[in-house]
């Protein structure tokens, strides 16, 4: 058995449709977390959860 922790950082379901975020946000909320693991990862690998459900906005562009 195999764990991956996953973060909701970076997930369409909570940030559009819970939070009624419009839909740029998705984005901001990606560039963000990029920045900030580039800052903090000094030179380690690091994993970042992107998560885009199709029924949320449709297609990864979140419907822009």
């Amino acid at each position: 058995m195999v764990f991956v922790p996953l973060t909701m950082e970076v997930n369409d379901l909570p940030l559009i449709m819970k939070h009624g975020n419009p839909a740029d946000s998705f984005e901001s909320a990606y560039r963000q977390a990029l920045r900030a693991y580039r800052t903090y990862s000094e030179g380690e690998p690091m994993h970042l959860d992107v998560t885009v459900h199709a029924h949320v906005s449709g297609r990864p562009v979140g419907g822009l």
